[in-house]
Parts: C-alpha cells; sequence; structure tokens
C-alpha cells in the first residue's frame, strides 16, 4: 500500500549489532500491533519508546520472565511504595502517595528511584520507576523497569534507555533516503514529460535573453562623451550661439 508517511518498528540485536526484523506500516497506525510476543523476550532485554507502553503488555512480560527498560508517558499515575534520591537516601515525603500528587516535589538535580504499583480492577502489578529530569527539555523521563536496584543504578538505566538511540537513526536514514529517492523520481518525471519543441524554445528564449544583455552592454560602452562645452564670463552670447550650432550639426555660425 502506498503512502507518503510511515513507521519502521524495528528489532535490533545490540550485542550483535544485527538488523533481526523491520515493519514498514502507515503513520496512522499504533506501534503497539507490532510489539514482539513476550513469550519470545524470556531472557531478553526490551528497549521501547513510550508509544510502545502498556500496562497489559508490561504484565505479560512479567509473567514470562523478560526484562525490559520501557519509557512510560508522563501522565501515568501509579502509587509511590518507595522513593530513593542521591546516596540511596528515602524520600519518605513521596511515598505512600500517588505519583501525580507528588510529581512537583520530585527533585530535579539527581534521578529518583521509585517502587511503584497499579491496583485496579484490570492490573495489579509492582515495577521500579527510574524518574530523571532533563532540562533542555524542562520535562521528568520516566523509565518503567524490572532489573533490580541492587545490581544496576538509576544512571545505568537511563544509560542502557540511550542504546536505543541507535533504532533512531537507523529510522532517520530510511526517511532520508526515502526522500531523496521520491525527489529523484519527481525529477525524471519532469524531464521525460519535457517535450524536445518546448526544450529548444526554453534554450532559445535564454540566448536572446543573453543577446539583449550583451547587446545594451555594447550600446553604453560605445556611447560617445558629451561634448564640454567652455563657459567663459562675458560671452553668454557666443556660448549660446556655440549651443544652437551643435544642436543642428552645422558647429558654430
Amino acid at each position: 500500500m502506498p503512502f507518503n508517511k510511515f513507521k519502521d518498528p524495528t528489532y535490533v540485536n545490540l550485542l550483535s549489532e544485527a538488523l533481526e526484523h523491520i515493519t514498514l506500516t502507515p503513520d496512522t497506525f499504533s506501534e503497539r500491533t507490532e510489539l514482539p510476543d513476550p513469550e519470545s523476550l524470556s531472557g531478553c532485554l526490551l528497549l521501547a519508546d513510550r508509544g510502545y507502553f502498556s500496562l497489559a503488555y508490561v504484565a505479560e512480560m512479567l509473567n514470562a520472565g523478560a526484562s525490559f527498560v520501557l519509557r512510560t508517558k508522563t501522565n501515568v499515575n501509579p502509587l509511590v511504595l518507595n522513593a530513593y534520591g542521591g546516596e540511596s537516601q528515602r524520600l519518605r515525603r513521596l511515598c505512600g502517595k500517588p505519583l501525580q500528587k507528588v510529581a512537583e516535589r520530585l527533585p530535579k538535580k539527581t534521578p529518583v528511584d521509585l517502587d511503584v504499583c497499579w491496583q485496579n480492577a484490570q492490573h495489579h502489578l509492582s515495577c521500579r520507576l527510574v524518574v530523571g529530569y532533563n532540562p533542555k527539555t524542562r520535562e521528568f523521563r520516566y523509565l518503567l523497569t524490572n532489573l533490580p536496584r541492587t545490581r544496576y543504578t538509576p544512571e545505568q538505566i537511563g544509560l542502557a534507555y540511550k542504546l536505543r538511540w541507535q533504532i533512531e537513526a537507523l529510522f532517520r536514514s530510511f526517511n532520508l533516503g526515502y526522500w531523496l529517492d521520491r525527489e529523484r523520481d519527481k525529477a525524471s518525471k519532469r524531464q521525460r514529460n519535457q517535450t524536445p519543441t518546448e526544450e529548444a524554445i526554453g534554450r532559445m528564449e535564454l540566448a536572446i535573453k543573453a543577446g539583449e544583455a550583451k547587446a545594451r552592454k555594447l550600446t553604453t560602452q560605445s556611447k560617445p562623451p558629451a561634448p564640454k562645452v567652455a563657459v567663459k564670463p562675458g560671452e553668454p552670447l557666443s556660448v549660446i550661439a556655440q549651443l544652437r550650432g551643435m544642436l543642428k550639426g552645422t558647429g558654430p555660425p
């Protein structure tokens, strides 16, 4: 199906640095439909952007024994069970409250390591949520993961998520290549549609314009300078007579 804007759900093996799977879909399609089967992720680490976030999918990955670092949207509102700041200091003021109620009190200088849970009729799950502040965008970044705190620091979780930038760079190169191919096709079609007569007329018009410009230049350069008339005090009548003779082409009378 032809389309101008597209997405490319892509699986990249970061250990082998190999592209394993890619699917081109229209821009209106949801990315979540292209997520891998959670059972196939057992013993693997999934890095995914916030467009792929789904509590139902997170629950399936937990049941399948998969590991993940998944960016969530900033409007998520789980219950904060525990909160740790710099040097693993426990932040009691954030505990036992919904995340959105304490979001404005989150520190910006150091990442915050939270234990959160969702408890509702559809989902009951607990995860680790690493929150970091980006001063450039002036917003918090939420990374949901099940990697253990005893082995992976919040900084390491953030570095792991940055590895998925390789996929973004690959996606941009695909977009650039697609745009270049499309522009080449447009140029070739314009060239094929142009008839020989139109091409010859265009060349003749350019030649005529160039000739006219050259002729104007030559005319300006070859124009004789205006004669100088010396005006002497006390001889106004002779000067007027001299000018009259020059205009008539007969010289002074």
